[in-house]
């Protein structure tokens, strides 16, 4: 619960740009380099799922 709160103060819709082109989404702030596809860079896409 720590983590969701430092990272996105709960709001499931945070969207948070990174230097490296990679985005982060959601209360956990998922990375679209390794964990789910946003289709606007490559991503490993670990889970197999959309960003949004």
């Amino acid at each position: 619960i720590c983590l969701a709160f430092v990272e996105s103060k709960f709001n499931v819709s945070k969207i948070n740009e990174n230097a490296d082109g990679s985005t982060d989404y959601g209360i956990f702030q998922i990375n679209s380099h390794y964990w789910c596809n946003n289709y606007q860079s490559h991503s490993e896409n670990y889970c197999h799922v959309d960003c949004e």
